[in-house]
């Protein structure tokens, strides 16, 4: 989807205006510029929150074209794929001989990761494990314990991060969220003004 700023900024003080009666422009100097800049956050939290259906995801399959895709092999039953720069929330992946898609990452440092260092408890081609991590250069990357998988990604969905240029936003949510985005940016705006009954009002209506 991709948002006119400018129009979206009007639609946001229409919002809020339906609620307050009017927008108090003494709440700041430049109130537009405010709720610009809530509208950028409020766009990152719905790509971080929203479920799966209201998404448009990246997929991305491993091929010699993509050098960023290299998929490397460990001493301990795992294996990794370095991630794409506009990379913000991983979807679910899959990989070559396991018995289902993997939807969920285990949380890095926890005893679930822990136990995946030990060939009796780590994951296997029935029930994979994957974490988010980063390898010896900083580069951003998913590791995975495949068990006796063939450790070839088939794909690994994620949602891409969103951009900003001429008056416009691009994010990958789905066009039916617009009121979402609209309703998460007012409360932003209205909770940094202290307006917090209001703004948990809009919060309310931009939740699913």
């Amino acid at each position: 989807m991709t948002l006119n700023i400018k129009d979206t900024v009007e639609k946001i003080r229409t919002a809020i205006d339906d609620v307050k009666g009017t927008l108090d422009d003494d709440f700041a100097s430049d109130v537009d510029a405010e709720l610009t800049q809530a509208l950028r956050h409020s766009v990152e939290s719905l790509l971080m929150e929203l479920p799966p259906l209201l998404v448009i995801p990246s997929v991305c399959k491993p091929s010699s074209s993509t050098p960023a895709w290299s998929r490397e092999q460990g001493t301990m039953g795992d294996g990794w794929i370095v991630l794409p720069d506009d990379f913000l929330r991983f979807l679910d992946m899959k990989v070559g001989g396991w018995k289902g898609t993997l939807y969920e990452l285990i949380d890095a440092g926890s005893d679930e990761e822990k136990r995946q260092r030990s060939k009796w408890s780590r994951g296997t081609d029935t029930k994979p494990k994957a974490m988010l991590d980063t390898d010896a250069s900083g580069q951003r990357i998913v590791r995975y314990w495949p068990g006796s998988a063939s450790k070839e990604l088939e794909h690994l969905s994620y949602v891409p991060t969103w951009s900003e240029a001429d008056g416009k936003i691009t994010c990958a949510l789905r066009a039916e969220t617009e009121k979402n985005i609209i309703y998460r940016a007012a409360s932003i705006f209205l909770e940094g003004k202290k307006e917090h009954d209001t703004a948990e009002h809009f919060k309310t209506l931009s939740t699913l």
